[in-house]
């Protein structure tokens, strides 16, 4: 959610630096994070989509698409939130069960820079699949049903057709094959990735990821030819994409090699001559392209996103919206939590003991941990007011498992001491209670890349590669302690080979931790693109 403020600023600076007719778009899946909301976390997750609805609002979006998440609050939620914050919500196949007459406005014709251009909605219907709805006073329509029809009356009256769909890629892609006249699909399929603009068959096909890391951006230079001209799109997408992969290869061996060693990897200088040669290749076949736009007077575009990272200043009227919602949401979530108690008496905390309590034999990792983010997990949900929304806690804390449904359904979080609040040793390495009773008999968990991945998704950490980040860990795949605890069972002097092992691992704890993920909102995609139009063709300023 704290992206919200970030965007709003970001689009701002832009239509103030191009000087361009805009139009700010948001194709949906934008309130919630899931498709039902749990009973008890309902008030807390519908304040903070009313938050949302209000910065949308603030940052002037035109309209927003309707996804099956959007949903979760209840139809009579959403049209509270259209009413009090003046946002137009599209989707042509959301419809009365009865009437089968459009819940919201079906399509909506705009007008930018001399561009008349429609726009349509359509709803997904992953989250009440089976006519499911119908109980919650709404039908999801087939788009086979409602978009061929709303295009032959609706396309001939305007110059360009944009669809907002929160189908998944792989439907949209069905849709563009299938529906003539339709110019430009954005989608927001729920956990997509980011998707450069893709042209399949007369239709472009763009869409930013979940949780709104990004904004996306179109530069669109339309004509009367009312087509787009990209006969080396295919090509071009292909060598972007390599280029993609060989940069990220780059990247990894970087982390891994000395500069010195890399002067000499034939592997490493092979990947940069294929990078540069990729580069070049892809200056030459986009310079083709656009001469050939040039001459046939045919509609082209350009594309970019931009990372909206935590470091980008904020703009200060979204930020204050923002910041309400969230104190309103975590002012429920407190009062919530302080009436309730412990649902399943069976799980107890007594498995935990806490980091200060492994600091007894294990000082030189501890230390280590104290200097991490792992051991400021707690802190920055805090600083981000974040503390009270289990979605974010579950991976800021140590716990005795880490399944979130079961963590929510006990009300485990309620538990926590202070010496808990951190993602500490055990967090990772599992309960040692019985380890430290046993004096390190008992083995703890070494843990591999499925126990970092249960937080470290692509949904929240998109860079996390676990043979980099692990060897920046204190305590790697072989701890000191447990060298040392089997040398004392043994008696025995420790082998040569156990020596190097030992000092490779006292190298590895001077490398900085591993990091946990920046907390974000867990409700809200942010899923959003901004198309600037220019009229007939007009060059772009620049």
């Amino acid at each position: 959610m704290g992206g919200l403020s970030r965007k709003a600023l970001q689009i701002r600076k832009l239509a103030e630096k191009e000087k361009l007719p805009a139009l700010f778009l948001d194709s949906g899946s934008l309130l919630f994070q899931h498709a039902k909301l749990q009973a008890k976390r309902e008030l807390a997750e519908k304040a903070q989509a009313d938050g949302i609805a209000a910065a949308m609002q603030a940052m002037n979006c035109q309209a927003i698409g309707i996804g099956a998440h959007d949903l979760a609050g209840g139809i009579d939620f959403l049209k509270e939130l259209q009413e009090r914050h003046k946002t137009v919500w599209l989707s042509m196949n959301l419809v009365d069960p009865e009437k089968k007459q459009p819940l919201f406005t079906p399509h909506l014709i705009t007008k930018v820079g001399g561009v008349k251009i429609a726009l349509f909605g359509l709803t997904d219907d992953q989250g009440e699949p089976n006519g499911e709805g119908e109980k919650k006073g709404y039908t999801i329509l087939p788009w086979q049903e409602v978009l061929p029809k709303a295009l032959a009356k609706i396309g001939q009256k305007v110059d360009m057709t944009i669809l907002l769909s929160s189908y998944s890629y792989q439907i949209n892609k069905e849709i563009a094959e299938t529906v003539g006249g339709l110019h430009l699909i954005l989608g927001s399929g729920h956990a997509a990735p980011t998707t450069a603009p893709y042209k399949v068959d007369e239709t472009l096909i763009a869409q930013t990821g979940t949780r709104g890391k990004y904004l996306g951006m179109m530069h669109i230079n339309w004509t009367e030819a009312g087509q787009w001209t990209d006969k080396s799109f295919t090509r071009i997408k292909a060598e972007e994409d390599r280029l993609k992969r060989v940069e990220q290869q780059l990247t990894r061996m970087e982390k891994q090699k000395e500069k010195k060693a890399l002067a000499k990897d034939k592997e490493y200088k092979k990947l940069l001559t294929e990078k540069k040669q990729l580069a070049q290749s892809i200056k030459t076949l986009k310079a083709s392209r656009d001469a050939s736009q040039e001459e046939e007077g045919l509609c082209k575009y350009t594309n970019r996103f931009i990372p909206l990272q935590t470091s980008l200043p904020e703009e200060p009227e979204v930020k204050q919206i923002v910041h309400r919602a969230i104190q309103k949401a975590n002012a429920i979530n407190q009062q919530r939590l302080a009436q309730t108690g412990l649902n399943d008496p069976t799980i107890t905390l007594q498995d935990l003991v806490g980091s200060q309590k492994c600091q007894e034999c294990h000082a030189a990792q501890t230390a280590i941990w104290q200097d991490s983010k792992h051991a400021l997990a707690w802190t920055t949900l805090e600083k981000n007011n974040q503390q009270f929304n289990e979605d974010c806690l579950i991976c800021h804390v140590t716990l005795p498992f880490y399944d979130p449904d079961k963590v929510k359904a006990a009300n485990l979080l309620l538990m926590l001491p202070k010496t808990l609040k951190n993602v500490g040793c055990e967090a990772c390495h599992g309960p040692a209670a019985a380890h430290s009773a046993g004096q390190g008999k008992v083995p703890v968990t070494i843990p591999d890349e499925k126990v970092c991945l249960q937080c470290h998704t692509s949904e929240h950490d998109d860079h996390f590669v676990f043979a980099e980040k692990a060897k920046r860990l204190g305590c790697s795949a072989k701890t000191q302690a447990q060298t040392q605890t089997q040398k004392q069972e043994t008696k025995q002097e420790p082998t040569e080979e156990e020596k190097k092992e030992e000092s490779e691992g006292k190298k590895d704890t001077l490398e900085k931790p591993i990091e946990a993920p920046e907390p974000e909102q867990a409700t809200a995609s942010e899923s959003a693109e901004m198309p600037t139009i220019t009229p007939h063709g007009k060059k772009e300023k620049k």
